[in-house]
């Protein structure tokens, strides 16, 4: 799940989202508890104007992510 995700972002950095999108999918398809992998992929359909999927992923990652 860690290469997916290291990909996903590079790929989201570099502005190929599809791409990166498909990346963080499947590292969430891994390690559906990684709360950054969730965050990430939010971004990237922010980014793609899909509100409803970014609105279900960012939602994933609060509740995953530590209350630091």
């Amino acid at each position: 799940g860690r290469g997916w995700s290291d990909l996903g972002f590079v790929l989201m950095r570099a502005n190929r989202l599809k791409e990166a999108g498909y990346a963080l999918s499947k590292a969430i398809e891994l390690v559906p508890g990684n709360f950054v992998s969730w965050g990430c992929l939010g971004d990237v359909y922010v980014q793609l104007n899909r509100p409803d999927e970014a609105r279900l992923c960012l939602d994933v990652c609060r509740r995953l992510a530590p209350n630091d």
